[in-house]
């Protein structure tokens, strides 16, 4: 902590205010710029928070189109695409770095006043914008849960009473083209409308080796509306409804560097531009085999033609679709001189489906017995999923993500304006949230494994080999897979097993399940032919927030804040691995498993203490140590004990300083800080599932 306090006053022994001789003749004043990071407006250099605001104009100046040129404009923020369907925000180091449906971010996302997904951030165009606002540190007492890091706030703009419009038009190479727009519409003296609209179609600049198609193209088109209505003198009401959607190629993830190891899989110590050794995401079973016959290679890929970055090697097309929609209605009232009353609902979904090629790699070596016809992902309970009937000369593998989720909230809050000392901010908020969210790995051999009649056994043997499936029936074909030969197994590993870390299982488990089932005639139903896990989840909040100000003289005010917060989860988890779980009890694909019910709740209290002093009319000191909470949730893995997570606790303090020099021309605002984390969620890999 000294060293911290001995930083920031050497800092503020910089900060010298020199005497300028004044040009009336040239205006050099930075525009006064309101937000509201207090759910009220306010000057930013009269705000005790440490804010960046940047309006609009700002944005299209400084070529700011969506978030991830946002980080570059923004000290300590960081943004990324997520691993599958999410956004990864950091700011000041800290995001949400657990894993699972049921995690809480770390920074919140406001889109006109409320919570929104951050989810699909990664694929949003910022357009028709009035303001960003990236508040730092806890923000737990006015912005709620999932608030420890900050808060990003997203203001657009509203319709006034001028009819006009605009249009902006972007070209550049790979056939890109950005093309956004406005048009403002007053409808009477008290009801007005604004239409915006963003579009970006641009070509991959990525080459699959494969097929020389190009990937990861941009296909997105964006809408919204805003509608105002002077209801009295004293009352607005609103409606902002926007739509997104998106259907492209983009990868999911770039070229993967990796140097084959024949253990490893990819060595954990070098980088290449090699493809994976198959075998070693098999878990320990063929790593065993290589090391017992060295002068074997029982991988299936050929290593990518091409070492440029910009050069995948992929035997199946990623595809992405996905709809966001967000909406929010406000009633916005002056309930008298003193009092504002603001009542929000709000309303959120989205819709997203993305398939990718999950080993990354073309598969060399052909199905030993013959094609393979499957519709991955099929499942008739659910209606067809895949993509359709096709043959497979070989193996690949290929990963779905799904999200479908809706999110509303109710919030009243009330402000007061008194002419004292006293002030206040009081509000109740409410949510409720569904989100089932799925994710399963197939490959032509699981599709043969679950069932021969897809494979060439039914061509030979059938039909004395219709029906079966799974590991009975084949622990019987082949024999005892441990106990034959190393050179029968690697054939039947090389020709048959794909590259997914379930098949260590398969292949552990073979004599146990030959054991306890002999020759059971089983064909599996769709959904246990490949890996699936699917979280259904319930989540909702209620809480009661407030802060008061207190003017201890002309220059000098205290704040206290608060959060009560209780939140509640529910989830019905289901995951599904060929069938070799539950040995022994009579499940084979005979009946299909119910989903696990889970339940999660707890209470948290937030609060903040902040003070702050006028040195002059153009500067400002300020202190503020605040606490903020990102809730706990549940384990993908159903481990005993380990199914739950706690929250999160940050515990921030702060000081700054807010100067406005050279007559207004220079804004300089400093600040430094120091956190305290307890229980900070983390996430790593336990038996093939990430434990937080």
């Amino acid at each position: 902590m000294n060293k911290f306090l001995c930083a920031f006053v050497f800092l503020f022994s910089f900060i010298a205010i020199p005497a300028f001789a004044q040009d009336n003749s040239v205006d050099r004043e930075v525009e006064e710029v309101v937000v509201t990071a207090l759910r009220k407006e306010t000057s930013l250099q009269d705000t005790a928070i440490t804010i960046t605001a940047i309006t609009g104009s700002d944005l299209e100046v400084k070529q700011i189109e969506n978030f991830e040129d946002l980080q570059f404009a923004v000290p300590t923020l960081g943004f990324a695409k997520g691993a599958y369907s999410g956004s990864a925000i950091t700011l000041r180091g800290i995001g949400n770095f657990a894993v699972g449906n049921s995690t809480s971010a770390a920074i919140g996302y406001f889109w006109n006043g409320q919570s929104a997904s951050q989810s699909g951030l990664y694929e949003a165009e910022l357009f028709d914008v009035e303001r960003v606002e990236v508040l730092r540190g806890p923000q737990g007492s006015l912005f709620g849960a999932g608030t420890t890091g900050g808060v990003i706030q997203m203001i657009t703009k509203r319709p006034d009473g001028e009819a006009g419009g605009n249009i902006k038009v972007d070209l550049a190479d790979y056939n890109s083209s950005r093309v956004s727009g406005a048009i403002n519409l007053p409808l009477s003296d008290t009801m007005r409308t604004r239409f915006a609209f963003a579009s970006l179609k641009r070509d991959g600049f990525v080459t699959n080796s494969y097929n020389d198609q190009k990937l990861d193209d941009r296909n997105t088109l964006a809408g919204r509306m805003s509608f105002e209505w002077d209801y009295s003198d004293d009352t607005t009401i609103s409606l902002i409804y926007e739509n997104t959607q998106a259907d492209d190629n983009r990868l999911r993830a770039a070229r993967q560097y990796c140097k084959q190891d024949k253990f490893y899989g990819c060595s954990p110590f070098e980088n290449g531009m090699e493809a994976v050794w198959s075998p070693g995401s098999y878990g320990h079973w063929v790593p065993y085999l290589q090391f017992q016959n060295p002068s074997l290679d029982y991988t299936i890929y050929r290593n990518n033609p091409s070492t440029d970055v910009r050069s995948v090697d992929l035997d199946s097309t990623p595809t992405h679709e996905t709809v966001l929609q967000n909406s929010v209605f406000e009633i916005n009232s002056n309930l008298s001189d003193t009092m504002n009353m603001v009542f929000t609902y709000s309303y959120h979904t989205r819709k997203y489906e993305d398939y990718a090629d999950y080993d990354h790699a073309v598969s060399v070596v052909p199905f030993q017995l013959g094609p393979v016809t499957a519709n991955l992902f099929y499942d008739p309970s659910i209606g067809n999923m895949g993509r359709g009937t096709q043959t497979f000369a070989s193996d690949r593998a290929v990963d779905r993500s799904t999200n479908d989720s809706e999110w509303s909230q109710t919030e009243l809050r009330f402000t007061s304006d008194y002419d004292g000392a006293f002030n206040f901010t009081l509000g109740f908020y409410m949510d409720d949230t569904q989100s089932a969210t799925n994710y399963g790995i197939a490959t032509p051999y699981m599709e043969y494994w679950g069932n021969v009649s897809s494979g060439p056994n039914a061509q030979v043997f059938s039909p004395a080999s219709a029906g079966y499936g799974g590991a009975p029936y084949w622990v019987n074909y082949f024999g005892a897979l441990p106990i034959v030969s190393a050179q029968v197994t690697a054939g039947v590993m090389a020709g048959l097993i794909p590259p997914a870390a379930a098949q260590g299982a398969v292949l552990a488990g073979a004599a146990n399940a030959a054991a306890a089932t002999a020759a059971a005639k089983v064909t599996l139903p769709p959904w246990q032919k490949h890996f699936h896990a699917d979280s259904n989840l319930n989540r909702n909040s209620k809480a009661i927030y407030g802060e008061m100000y207190f003017a201890l003289s002309d220059v000098t005010n205290v704040t206290f804040g608060g959060r009560y917060t209780e939140f509640e989860i529910n989830d019905f988890a289901f995951n599904s691995l060929l069938d070799l779980q539950n040995l022994g009890a009579g499940y084979y694909g005979q009946v299909k498993p119910s989903p696990v019910p889970r339940s999660y709740a707890s209470d948290e209290s937030t609060y903040k203490i902040g003070i702050d002093h006028a040195l002059n009319d153009n500067q400002m000191i300020y202190a503020t140590y605040s606490t903020g909470f990102k809730p706990g949730g549940f384990n993908t893995t159903d481990i005993v004990g380990l199914t739950t997570f706690d929250p999160e606790i940050a515990n921030t303090l702060e000081i700054g300083m807010k100067n406005t020099l050279m007559d207004g021309a220079l804004l300089l605002n400093v600040s430094a800080y120091a956190n305290d984390y307890e229980g900070l969620q983390l996430s790593k890999i336990v038996n093939r599932a990430s434990l937080n």
